[in-house]
């Protein structure tokens, strides 16, 4: 089954979420900033969708993380500094959207740190 639409705000209202997968659906738009209440998160997966807009700078409040995978979709403009608040991540891959070159260099400070596809 291949949701589509819009990511609903309501799901900011999960906060006991550990792991959100929405990829591979029909999703578009932006990212809605509720998700940045779930606090306890720690695997985002919204790749393959048509997601679009800015990566949100406030992904880097979400500490817990430890994947991020937003791969093709159709974000734009740079990776956010902040996302080296993000002290637990381990696997970064938002390769094969439309986003800057230049990943800030502060992102190789993070230990734990194991896999990183930016472009």
């Amino acid at each position: 089954m291949t949701l589509r639409g819009t990511i609903p705000s309501q799901l900011g209202k999960l906060s006991f979420l550990l792991s959100l997968d929405l990829s591979s659906n029909n999703f578009y738009g932006h990212l809605p900033t509720e998700l940045g209440l779930l606090h306890r998160l720690r695997i985002i997966q919204l790749s393959y969708n048509g997601l679009n807009g800015e990566i949100p700078s406030w992904l880097g409040n979400l500490h817990r993380v430890q994947r991020l995978e937003m791969k093709n979709n159709n974000f734009t403009g740079t990776i956010h500094q902040t996302l080296v608040n993000m002290s637990n991540l381990e696997i970064l891959n938002l390769e094969f959207n439309q986003l800057s070159v230049q990943v800030p260099s502060s992102i190789f400070n993070i230990s734990s740190l194991k896999a990183i596809d930016p472009i």
